[in-house]
């Protein structure tokens, strides 16, 4: 969400031996943060009651010390995406 190309995407170009795609800031994004999900919650929809960013869920069984999911916080600059993390921390 806070880039152009996401670290997904250029993995799999970097595996397929493709050029590496854009990885400055999307249009509109002053500031992005990722927070992992590790160990719980346990279900995607408990993660996302308490988030206002994009939920990524991997549909792993959480337990102590896995990282089952991240949210990504993306806003104009970095005291809104504090912000908005907020809601989940």
């Amino acid at each position: 969400e806070g880039a152009v190309t996401s670290q997904f995407e250029n993995h799999v170009r970097a595996v397929a031996g493709l050029p590496l795609g854009n990885t400055e800031l999307a249009e509109g994004v002053g500031a992005a943060v990722m927070l992992n999900l590790v160990g719980t919650p346990e279900s995607p929809e408990e993660a996302a009651r308490h988030s206002d960013g994009h939920l990524h869920w991997y549909g792993k069984q959480a337990r102590p010390g896995r990282k089952v999911g991240h949210v990504t916080y993306v806003g104009t600059d970095l005291a809104q995406v504090r912000t908005r993390m907020d809601t989940f921390v």
